[in-house]
């Protein structure tokens, strides 16, 4: 597969499957636009990316903040000149027993995972229309297939605090 001289944005790759796309885009030909929350991890992607040969842009990012993913979008179109493929990475999950989930809890992961993923697919495709041209993919975790023993309320009970 070759990518050169396409365009590619990539959430959540600071480091891990976000990473890991990120270098494997770079390796194919395209310019690559890390975005990740923390900075730092960023900036070591990107770095990365740079190494391979490629443009690279590092953009620390809050993907569940629309007003962030406009200025983003701006950055990488202006940086770059065009976006020819998303990569919706970014997720967030907290490792609990459902019982202990707060409220709290509950929003970051709806923020993160449902409003920036339908937001920054959105505001990308806004680029792709007008050019006819474009690809999305978006990443979700296997972890809500997963599969457990049948919890009864005797196991329940036995696992509260």
């Amino acid at each position: 597969m070759t990518l050169t001289d396409r365009v590619a944005i990539v959430t959540g790759a600071g480091n891990g499957i976000g990473s890991a796309t990120a270098l494997a885009l770079a390796r194919a030909g395209a310019d690559v636009a890390v975005v990740d929350i923390d900075k730092a991890a960023a900036e070591k992607t990107a770095a990365d990316v740079a190494a391979l040969g490629r443009r690279s842009l590092a953009l620390a990012t809050d993907v569940g903040d629309v007003a962030a993913i406009d200025k983003m979008v701006r950055q990488v179109a202006d940086a770059f000149g065009r976006i020819d493929t998303l990569v919706n990475n970014a997720g967030v999950t907290r490792r609990a027993y459902i019982m202990d989930l707060t409220e709290a809890d509950w929003d970051r992961i709806m923020r993160v995972n449902g409003k920036g993923v339908f937001f920054c697919l959105q505001r990308v495709a806004r680029e792709m229309i007008p050019r006819r041209s474009g690809v999305i993919v978006n990443i979700a975790s296997i972890a809500g297939k997963a599969t457990r023993a049948r919890r009864t309320p005797s196991t329940l009970a036995a696992r509260r605090p």
